[in-house]
């Protein structure tokens, strides 16, 4: 390795152990700013803090009703398949009943010019 690699190399690890000193020092400030019998709060302490957070059983409540939307939705979309699915079922034996029609009129067609 050339002596510019080296100092590169020696260099980041300088820098690296300056930036954990760094957080950890940050972190171990904070601690220590803690007033005489405060404890640091757990996220769920502090959600009970914030007078418009939203209880546990309030999001229970919201996912129960989104899943039951999403079941009707579902529903309503099954409905509209199956009408569309007949729709499309009429319209084909439709054309099928057409096509067989024009299949009629073609051969009396050709009766008509062959016995002229």
């Amino acid at each position: 390795m050339s002596v510019f690699g080296s100092i590169f190399v020696g260099g980041a690890y300088l820098l690296g152990l300056l930036t954990g000193w760094l957080a950890w020092r940050a972190r171990r400030s904070d601690q220590n700013n803690q007033q005489a019998g405060e404890t640091a709060m757990t996220p769920d302490q502090q959600t009970k803090l914030v007078p418009d957070a939203v209880s546990a059983s309030a999001k229970l409540e919201a996912l129960a009703a989104e899943i039951k939307n999403a079941k009707v939705m579902l529903h309503a979309e099954s409905e509209e398949r199956e009408e569309l699915a007949a729709a499309v079922a009429s319209l084909e034996e439709a054309l099928k009943r057409a096509n067989g029609r024009l299949k009629l009129i073609l051969k009396s067609v050709k009766r008509a010019k062959s016995g002229e």
